[in-house]
């Protein structure tokens, strides 16, 4: 059976960071901390994130998070923190009780904003107990402990900028050929030996599945650069393993991959629950499919029906509150069920979409059809039926694509289905059904030729045109980018004579 669904995208414009002394050791009870002292720190570390493999972990987007910027999100290595370390492999923590206050650092906004981004949507914990900015995180549990080098929240900050700037680890890697690149795999030695080159001192670099995931610089209370204490690979911050933290002989610096715009995808399936992408809604924290089917003893279509409707009770509160979080030029893509008659015949997707379009946003329709389906001309009326049907329902525009075309082994097959001609298409299906059901093939046909509602655009991963072309009619359909503003070539004036 086909695997079809509908996926609305709309773009939300138009539419969608040295004397002995003692300090104080935070110990966890209950999600608070009670003190006790401990000894001032040996070493700095700084610690820093390569994005293109921490943002290939991300599930899900906000505005918050560095990794859904679009073309704006890091392509360097950005800052994780300066962490005051012991000798032996433990460090301090939560040392005083100076709270965090973003005032004190409003003049370095920008700067953090851009080399020390956050990679998540959720707030992270303080030595308080509470949650709040990842800044925040940062210094009230590592900042605090790094007296007498550092003593107050913005000396922490521009102080690890500067040293951020100064030790500039990408420019290096850059020199020495190592690039980002989601095909390239680099010797591990080579890239440790290009930082002893630079800085005289050796890393500590931590992986996961293959790519460099953070590399950690280690320095005197001075400054100056010194080998990293703690033994290549391992990792005793913020709950990184050692299995997860070893680096292979070879390792990449994946890229991130960026359509040059902020994308963010809502799940709209209650059945769905693995992604391989970062998820920034999900109906499931609003309706489960599994809990409606167990509460109400429904089976799978009727338990979906009634999450969908659920879905409808609540776009004036838990939509509208989520849109909130995109900023007005993001590029928004609804993932939806499966299941046809969502859109064929259950007004719910109806009512949905014309609740965007009440909020000034442009929306179209992705119909995805299974190539490996399209084995005969039954199936592919069948399809072309389907689409149209719920093209008359949503009253939206439509781009109908022949999906997973790089799994069809004879495309021959296929093609005819691209640019079909009428007689061919009535001849086949003929051949294929029984004589009494003459009229309605020709029916049908006349339909898909005569009225030209129905033509489905091929979509191969393979082929990077093959996803610009269809993003471009996409384009087309919402305006994206419409709204930009005109720019007029100046031209020199005439000479008078």
């Amino acid at each position: 059976m086909a695997s079809l669904f509908t996926t609305s995208i709309l773009s939300a414009s138009l539419l969608i960071v040295l004397i002995g002394s003692f300090f104080i050791e935070p110990i966890n009870a209950g999600g608070f901390n009670i003190v006790k002292e401990q000894r001032e720190f040996d070493y700095f570390k700084l610690s820093l994130q390569w994005p293109g493999t921490v943002c290939r972990n991300t599930r899900h987007c906000c505005a918050s998070n560095g990794c859904c910027r679009g073309s704006n999100s890091p392509t360097e290595f950005t800052i994780h923190g300066l962490w005051p370390d012991y000798n032996d492999g433990t460090w301090p923590a939560c040392c005083t009780k100076s709270g965090f206050d973003v005032k004190e650092i409003s003049t370095l906004k920008d700067a953090l904003e851009k080399y020390w981004p956050s990679y998540s949507c959720s707030k992270a914990s303080t030595c308080s107990g509470k949650k709040g900015l990842f800044w925040a995180h940062e210094w009230e549990k590592h900042g605090t402990c790094s007296s007498p080098v550092v003593k107050d929240e913005y000396s922490y900050f521009i102080t690890t900028l500067n040293v951020y700037f100064k030790f500039n680890v990408t420019e290096v890697l850059y020199e020495a050929g190592y690039v980002p690149s989601n095909s390239e795999k680099y010797p591990m030695g080579g890239i440790i030996s290009a930082i002893q080159n630079a800085f005289h001192a050796t890393p500590e670099i931590t992986c996961s599945q293959g790519a460099v995931e953070e590399l950690r610089l280690c320095f005197y209370k001075d400054f100056k650069p010194r080998d990293c204490a703690i033994g290549l690979g391992s990792s005793h911050h913020n709950g990184l393993s050692s299995s997860k933290s070893s680096c292979p002989k070879y390792v990449s610096l994946p890229e991130r991959v960026s359509l040059g715009r902020a994308v963010h995808i809502v799940n709209l399936d209650p059945a769905a629950e693995n992604f391989d992408y970062p998820v920034a809604m999900d109906i499931k924290e609003l309706i489960s499919l599994d809990d409606v089917m167990e509460e109400l003893g429904l089976g799978p279509n009727g338990a979906l029906i009634y999450c969908m409707e659920h879905l409808e009770e609540s776009l004036d509160d838990w939509l509208e509150e989520e849109l909130e979080n995109f900023a007005e030029d993001d590029y928004i893509v609804f993932d939806c069920p499966g299941q046809i008659e969502l859109y064929s015949h259950v007004p719910v997707f109806k009512n949905f979409v014309e609740h965007l379009k009440r909020k000034n946003i442009n929306v179209c329709v992705v119909y995805l059809l299974d190539s490996q389906f399209m084995t005969d001309v039954a199936k592919f009326i069948s399809g072309c039926m389907a689409s149209l049907s719920a093209m008359i329902q949503l009253e939206l525009p439509h781009v109908n694509i022949l999906s997973k075309m790089d799994l069809v082994r004879n495309k021959k097959d296929i093609e005819d289905y691209l640019n079909p001609e009428s007689q061919f298409l009535l001849s086949e299906l003929n051949q294929r059904m029984a004589p009494r059901f003459g009229k309605l093939n020709k029916a049908l046909i006349e339909l898909v030729d005569q009225y030209n509602m129905v033509s489905f655009v091929p979509l191969d991963l393979r082929k990077k045109g093959s996803i610009q072309y269809i993003l471009s009619q996409i384009d087309m359909c919402i305006q994206y980018g419409e709204d930009a503003d005109v720019k007029i070539r100046d031209f020199d004036p005439e000479d008078d004579d």
